[in-house]
Protein backbone atom coordinates (compact mmCIF):
# COMPACT_ATOMS: atom_id res chain seq x y z
CA UNK A 1 0.00 0.00 0.00
CA UNK A 2 1.39 3.21 -0.91
CA UNK A 3 1.95 6.44 1.84
CA UNK A 4 0.31 9.40 1.90
CA UNK A 5 3.06 11.40 1.59
CA UNK A 6 4.17 9.54 -2.06
CA UNK A 7 1.23 10.27 -3.72
CA UNK A 8 1.28 14.22 -2.76
CA UNK A 9 5.06 14.38 -3.69
CA UNK A 10 4.12 12.35 -6.96
CA UNK A 11 5.66 15.47 -9.70
CA UNK A 12 2.75 16.38 -11.85
CA UNK A 13 1.95 18.81 -14.16
CA UNK A 14 -1.46 19.82 -12.62
CA UNK A 15 -4.70 17.71 -10.79
CA UNK A 16 -8.16 16.93 -12.39
CA UNK A 17 -10.60 15.16 -10.36
CA UNK A 18 -13.86 13.47 -11.29
CA UNK A 19 -16.76 13.58 -9.30
CA UNK A 20 -19.17 10.42 -9.30
CA UNK A 21 -21.68 9.09 -6.69
CA UNK A 22 -20.26 6.99 -4.24
CA UNK A 23 -16.12 8.07 -5.38
CA UNK A 24 -13.98 10.52 -6.77
CA UNK A 25 -10.93 9.83 -9.39
CA UNK A 26 -8.12 11.94 -9.60
CA UNK A 27 -5.97 12.14 -12.46
CA UNK A 28 -2.05 13.16 -11.95
CA UNK A 29 -0.69 13.32 -15.54
CA UNK A 30 2.98 13.09 -15.00
CA UNK A 31 5.53 16.42 -15.63
CA UNK A 32 7.85 14.27 -17.59
CA UNK A 33 7.55 11.48 -20.09
CA UNK A 34 9.00 8.25 -19.65
CA UNK A 35 11.06 7.65 -22.46
CA UNK A 36 11.69 3.90 -21.77
CA UNK A 37 7.62 3.64 -22.33
CA UNK A 38 6.74 1.69 -25.29
CA UNK A 39 4.41 3.90 -28.05
CA UNK A 40 0.65 3.25 -28.17
CA UNK A 41 -0.75 0.95 -30.59
CA UNK A 42 -2.27 2.33 -33.66
CA UNK A 43 -5.94 3.12 -32.82
CA UNK A 44 -6.93 4.54 -36.39
CA UNK A 45 -9.75 1.64 -37.21
CA UNK A 46 -11.58 0.82 -40.43
CA UNK A 47 -15.40 1.38 -40.02
CA UNK A 48 -16.12 1.25 -43.13
CA UNK A 49 -17.31 -2.29 -43.12
CA UNK A 50 -18.46 -2.21 -38.91
CA UNK A 51 -22.42 -2.41 -38.52
CA UNK A 52 -24.20 0.19 -37.07
CA UNK A 53 -26.26 -1.53 -34.77
CA UNK A 54 -25.32 -4.97 -32.98
CA UNK A 55 -28.26 -5.84 -30.91
CA UNK A 56 -24.93 -6.76 -28.17
CA UNK A 57 -24.27 -4.83 -24.32
CA UNK A 58 -20.89 -4.13 -25.44
CA UNK A 59 -17.88 -3.07 -23.51
CA UNK A 60 -18.84 0.18 -24.55
CA UNK A 61 -22.58 0.27 -23.90
CA UNK A 62 -22.10 -1.26 -20.17
CA UNK A 63 -19.49 1.98 -19.80
CA UNK A 64 -22.44 4.24 -21.35
CA UNK A 65 -25.08 2.26 -19.12
CA UNK A 66 -23.22 3.02 -16.11
CA UNK A 67 -22.07 6.41 -16.55
CA UNK A 68 -25.97 7.49 -17.20
CA UNK A 69 -26.88 5.46 -13.64
CA UNK A 70 -24.30 7.27 -12.06
CA UNK A 71 -25.47 10.68 -13.05
CA UNK A 72 -29.08 10.25 -12.52
CA UNK A 73 -27.84 9.43 -9.15
CA UNK A 74 -26.39 12.52 -8.56
CA UNK A 75 -28.58 14.99 -10.15
CA UNK A 76 -31.72 13.48 -8.69
CA UNK A 77 -31.89 15.24 -4.91
CA UNK A 78 -32.78 13.86 -1.90
CA UNK A 79 -36.58 13.49 -1.00
CA UNK A 80 -37.82 14.47 2.33
CA UNK A 81 -41.25 13.71 3.58
CA UNK A 82 -43.05 14.71 7.10
CA UNK A 83 -44.42 11.11 8.55
CA UNK A 84 -47.23 10.76 10.59
CA UNK A 85 -46.02 12.30 14.49
CA UNK A 86 -44.75 15.42 11.97
CA UNK A 87 -40.99 13.85 12.16
CA UNK A 88 -38.84 14.68 8.70
CA UNK A 89 -37.34 11.67 7.04
CA UNK A 90 -35.35 10.59 3.88
CA UNK A 91 -37.32 8.99 1.47
CA UNK A 92 -36.34 6.99 -1.18
CA UNK A 93 -35.21 9.28 -4.58
CA UNK A 94 -35.17 6.72 -6.86
CA UNK A 95 -37.19 3.50 -8.23
CA UNK A 96 -36.73 0.65 -10.52
CA UNK A 97 -39.24 -0.69 -12.17
CA UNK A 98 -39.58 -4.58 -14.80
CA UNK A 99 -42.20 -4.07 -17.93
CA UNK A 100 -43.31 -7.48 -19.28
CA UNK A 101 -44.25 -8.64 -22.91
CA UNK A 102 -46.91 -11.08 -21.75
CA UNK A 103 -46.22 -12.17 -25.63
CA UNK A 104 -43.61 -13.52 -27.95
CA UNK A 105 -42.56 -10.86 -30.30
CA UNK A 106 -41.96 -11.90 -34.27
CA UNK A 107 -38.97 -10.60 -35.97
CA UNK A 108 -40.94 -7.23 -37.39
CA UNK A 109 -42.68 -6.91 -33.62
CA UNK A 110 -39.24 -6.93 -32.38
CA UNK A 111 -38.06 -4.25 -34.89
CA UNK A 112 -40.49 -2.27 -34.06
CA UNK A 113 -40.57 -2.87 -30.32
CA UNK A 114 -39.52 0.71 -29.14
CA UNK A 115 -42.04 2.82 -31.48
CA UNK A 116 -44.79 0.69 -30.54
CA UNK A 117 -44.36 0.13 -26.50
CA UNK A 118 -41.26 1.88 -25.38
CA UNK A 119 -42.10 5.43 -26.62
CA UNK A 120 -45.26 5.62 -25.72
CA UNK A 121 -43.86 4.49 -22.16
CA UNK A 122 -41.61 6.85 -21.91
CA UNK A 123 -44.11 9.64 -22.64
CA UNK A 124 -46.38 8.38 -20.11
CA UNK A 125 -43.88 8.89 -17.41
CA UNK A 126 -42.28 11.87 -18.27
CA UNK A 127 -45.84 14.15 -19.59
CA UNK A 128 -48.43 12.35 -16.90
CA UNK A 129 -46.45 11.18 -14.17
CA UNK A 130 -43.71 14.04 -13.76
CA UNK A 131 -41.02 11.92 -14.51
CA UNK A 132 -37.60 13.57 -15.61
CA UNK A 133 -35.00 11.17 -15.81
CA UNK A 134 -34.76 7.64 -16.66
CA UNK A 135 -32.53 4.87 -18.15
CA UNK A 136 -33.43 1.54 -19.52
CA UNK A 137 -32.66 -1.69 -20.37
CA UNK A 138 -34.17 -4.78 -22.72
CA UNK A 139 -33.81 -8.19 -22.10
CA UNK A 140 -34.47 -11.65 -22.94
CA UNK A 141 -35.35 -14.37 -20.69
CA UNK A 142 -34.65 -17.79 -21.40
CA UNK A 143 -38.41 -18.52 -22.10
CA UNK A 144 -38.25 -15.84 -25.28
CA UNK A 145 -39.97 -12.83 -23.83
CA UNK A 146 -38.82 -9.57 -23.31
CA UNK A 147 -38.46 -7.69 -20.29
CA UNK A 148 -37.63 -3.57 -19.98
CA UNK A 149 -36.13 -2.24 -16.46
CA UNK A 150 -35.95 1.02 -15.98
CA UNK A 151 -34.48 3.22 -13.29
CA UNK A 152 -36.78 6.58 -12.78
CA UNK A 153 -36.25 9.54 -10.39
CA UNK A 154 -38.96 9.28 -8.33
CA UNK A 155 -41.31 6.15 -7.45
CA UNK A 156 -44.86 5.77 -8.72
CA UNK A 157 -47.78 4.10 -7.35
CA UNK A 158 -47.83 0.87 -8.79
CA UNK A 159 -51.61 0.38 -9.75
CA UNK A 160 -51.03 3.50 -11.76
CA UNK A 161 -47.93 2.08 -13.40
CA UNK A 162 -49.52 -1.08 -14.39
CA UNK A 163 -52.44 0.95 -15.84
CA UNK A 164 -50.51 2.67 -18.01
CA UNK A 165 -48.27 -0.40 -19.51
CA UNK A 166 -51.30 -2.63 -19.64
CA UNK A 167 -53.32 0.08 -21.70
CA UNK A 168 -49.76 0.27 -24.13
CA UNK A 169 -50.09 -3.24 -24.91
CA UNK A 170 -54.14 -4.02 -25.05
CA UNK A 171 -53.77 -0.67 -27.59
CA UNK A 172 -51.16 -2.86 -29.56
CA UNK A 173 -52.73 -6.01 -29.14
CA UNK A 174 -50.12 -7.59 -26.92
CA UNK A 175 -53.41 -8.31 -24.16
CA UNK A 176 -55.70 -10.18 -26.87
CA UNK A 177 -54.69 -13.76 -25.46
CA UNK A 178 -54.99 -12.29 -22.01
CA UNK A 179 -58.61 -11.08 -21.89
CA UNK A 180 -59.39 -14.66 -23.54
CA UNK A 181 -58.34 -16.52 -20.51
CA UNK A 182 -58.83 -14.53 -17.51
CA UNK A 183 -61.51 -12.32 -19.20
CA UNK A 184 -60.11 -8.90 -18.10
CA UNK A 185 -56.91 -7.21 -19.37
CA UNK A 186 -55.52 -6.19 -16.05
CA UNK A 187 -52.78 -8.15 -16.43
CA UNK A 188 -49.57 -8.35 -13.77
CA UNK A 189 -47.32 -7.17 -16.15
CA UNK A 190 -45.21 -4.61 -14.57
CA UNK A 191 -43.11 -4.27 -11.28
CA UNK A 192 -41.58 -1.38 -9.20
CA UNK A 193 -39.02 -1.55 -5.90
CA UNK A 194 -37.84 1.59 -4.66
CA UNK A 195 -34.27 2.31 -3.93
CA UNK A 196 -33.86 2.69 -0.05
CA UNK A 197 -29.60 2.44 -0.73
CA UNK A 198 -28.73 4.48 -3.51
CA UNK A 199 -24.99 4.17 -2.54
CA UNK A 200 -26.36 0.21 -3.70
CA UNK A 201 -27.82 1.50 -6.69
CA UNK A 202 -24.37 1.92 -8.67
CA UNK A 203 -22.81 -1.73 -7.58
CA UNK A 204 -26.21 -3.55 -8.20
CA UNK A 205 -28.39 -2.44 -10.45
CA UNK A 206 -25.22 -1.06 -12.90
CA UNK A 207 -23.91 -4.78 -12.75
CA UNK A 208 -27.31 -6.27 -13.42
CA UNK A 209 -28.01 -3.99 -16.38
CA UNK A 210 -24.90 -3.55 -17.90
CA UNK A 211 -24.74 -7.10 -18.27
CA UNK A 212 -22.41 -8.19 -21.58
CA UNK A 213 -23.73 -10.48 -23.85
CA UNK A 214 -23.00 -12.34 -26.63
CA UNK A 215 -23.95 -13.24 -29.88
CA UNK A 216 -26.58 -15.84 -29.43
CA UNK A 217 -27.97 -13.41 -27.21
CA UNK A 218 -28.54 -10.58 -29.45
CA UNK A 219 -31.86 -8.95 -30.22
CA UNK A 220 -33.02 -6.48 -33.13
CA UNK A 221 -34.91 -4.10 -30.99
CA UNK A 222 -32.98 -0.89 -29.32
CA UNK A 223 -31.11 -2.71 -26.38
CA UNK A 224 -30.85 0.25 -24.22
CA UNK A 225 -31.87 4.01 -23.49
CA UNK A 226 -31.71 7.11 -21.17
CA UNK A 227 -33.64 10.64 -21.77
CA UNK A 228 -31.39 12.79 -23.87
CA UNK A 229 -30.10 14.79 -21.49
CA UNK A 230 -28.27 11.69 -19.78
CA UNK A 231 -27.22 10.56 -23.42
CA UNK A 232 -24.16 13.00 -24.14
CA UNK A 233 -23.50 14.04 -20.40
CA UNK A 234 -20.17 13.61 -18.97
CA UNK A 235 -18.94 13.71 -15.33
CA UNK A 236 -18.43 16.79 -13.34
CA UNK A 237 -14.92 17.71 -13.08
CA UNK A 238 -12.61 19.47 -11.02
CA UNK A 239 -9.46 21.16 -12.53
CA UNK A 240 -7.18 23.52 -10.91
CA UNK A 241 -3.32 23.84 -11.97
CA UNK A 242 -2.73 23.96 -7.96
CA UNK A 243 -2.05 20.79 -6.38
CA UNK A 244 -5.19 19.20 -5.42
CA UNK A 245 -4.38 15.66 -3.57
CA UNK A 246 -7.73 13.84 -2.65
CA UNK A 247 -6.54 11.78 -0.14
CA UNK A 248 -5.70 15.42 1.65
CA UNK A 249 -8.56 17.59 1.14
CA UNK A 250 -10.94 14.60 2.49
CA UNK A 251 -8.98 13.64 5.36
CA UNK A 252 -9.96 10.19 4.15
CA UNK A 253 -7.48 7.10 5.23
CA UNK A 254 -6.30 4.45 2.92
CA UNK A 255 -8.74 1.87 2.82
CA UNK A 256 -8.95 -1.67 1.01
CA UNK A 257 -11.49 0.11 -1.26
CA UNK A 258 -9.43 2.69 -2.56
CA UNK A 259 -7.30 1.82 -5.72
CA UNK A 260 -4.32 3.91 -6.46
CA UNK A 261 -2.37 3.55 -9.93
CA UNK A 262 0.71 5.12 -11.87
CA UNK A 263 -2.06 8.10 -13.04
CA UNK A 264 -4.78 7.79 -11.39
CA UNK A 265 -6.34 7.04 -8.19
CA UNK A 266 -9.99 5.23 -7.37
CA UNK A 267 -10.78 6.83 -3.54
CA UNK A 268 -14.44 5.97 -2.18
CA UNK A 269 -15.07 9.13 -0.04
CA UNK A 270 -18.87 10.93 1.04
CA UNK A 271 -19.26 13.45 -1.52
CA UNK A 272 -21.20 16.24 0.32
CA UNK A 273 -18.20 16.20 2.45
CA UNK A 274 -15.65 15.97 -0.24
CA UNK A 275 -17.50 19.34 -1.65
CA UNK A 276 -17.22 20.85 2.15
CA UNK A 277 -13.62 20.61 2.20
CA UNK A 278 -13.16 21.52 -1.26
CA UNK A 279 -14.25 25.04 -0.60
CA UNK A 280 -17.70 27.12 -2.04
CA UNK A 281 -16.62 27.75 -5.17
CA UNK A 282 -16.16 24.29 -6.38
CA UNK A 283 -19.13 23.31 -3.84
CA UNK A 284 -21.43 25.60 -6.02
CA UNK A 285 -20.19 24.48 -9.43
CA UNK A 286 -21.34 21.19 -8.84
CA UNK A 287 -24.32 22.05 -7.77
CA UNK A 288 -25.13 24.09 -10.44
CA UNK A 289 -24.34 21.55 -13.02
CA UNK A 290 -26.68 19.23 -10.57
CA UNK A 291 -29.85 21.33 -10.77
CA UNK A 292 -29.45 22.28 -14.64
CA UNK A 293 -29.45 18.99 -15.53
CA UNK A 294 -32.26 17.94 -13.47
CA UNK A 295 -34.06 20.72 -14.24
CA UNK A 296 -34.21 19.67 -17.69
CA UNK A 297 -36.84 17.77 -19.70
CA UNK A 298 -36.48 14.34 -20.71
CA UNK A 299 -37.64 13.54 -23.70
CA UNK A 300 -37.95 10.00 -25.63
Amino acid sequence: MKEVSELINRPQLHSAIQIRSNCIVQFTPPAVKNPDRPPLPHRKKNFSNKATYSGLVTVGVKKKIKRAIDIIQQITPDNFQYNIYGKVIKSPKLAFLTLTVPVDLNADQEKACYDLLLKPFIQFLTRQQGVRHYVFRVERTQSGRYHFHFIINRFLDKGRLNWGWNRILRDKGFLDSYFKNHGNYFAPSTDIISVKNSNMLAVYVAKYLAKTTDQSEAILMKVWGCSSILRGCAYFWLRDEVRLNAVILCRAPLSAYSFFQEYFNIINVNIRSFLNKFGYMFKSQYYEWCNALYNSRASA
